[in-house]
């Protein structure tokens, strides 16, 4: 059986995760202490960090299917394989849980962070750009009470 293979592409999938939950808690930073450039940097680690693990599960799961003929969760597989590896692979599964709570968790606080940044430069922007040009209480020159025109001198006299 490539069991052990699965259990190397499982390691390989929580060892990344944890590296792209780093990644996060530096953005975070990032956020706080408005670091576009490093922020911009960071960003696209983490993108070459989801496409590595794409490409890692897509291997898991054509290794489970090579294996046991059928796409089975984490979960399922601990069902199905010996007692003596039940052991190693719930601790897998429960590390990586662990590690995608706290990854969904950390992306909710840095969504949160970018949401309210957003906010101040929007409020900034229309503080800047709406600002009324004219001061008057008449905003135009036809909403102004007409008085008839009179000049100084009467000329019928």
């Amino acid at each position: 059986m490539n069991i052990d293979r699965l259990e190397a592409l499982l390691e390989k999938l929580l060892s990344l995760h944890k590296s792209l939950l780093h990644l996060a808690q530096q953005k975070t930073e990032c956020l706080k202490e408005e670091n576009e450039t490093m922020l911009s940097k960071l960003m696209n680690e983490e993108q070459s960090h989801i496409k590595a693990i794409t490409k890692l599960e897509e291997a898991r799961q054509r290794e489970v299917l090579l294996i046991w003929e059928a796409p089975l969760t984490l979960g399922e597989i601990i069902e199905k394989i010996s007692l003596s590896q039940r052991a190693k692979y719930e601790v897998l599964k429960e590390e990586l849980s662990t590690c995608l709570l706290a990854l969904k968790e950390r992306n909710e606080l840095n969504q949160q962070l970018l949401y309210h940044s957003l906010q101040v430069v929007n409020m900034t922007l229309d503080m800047f750009g709406k600002q009324p040009k004219n001061l008057n209480y008449h905003s135009s020159q036809k909403e102004r009470p007409s008085a008839p025109s009179r000049s100084m001198f009467d000329s019928k006299a």
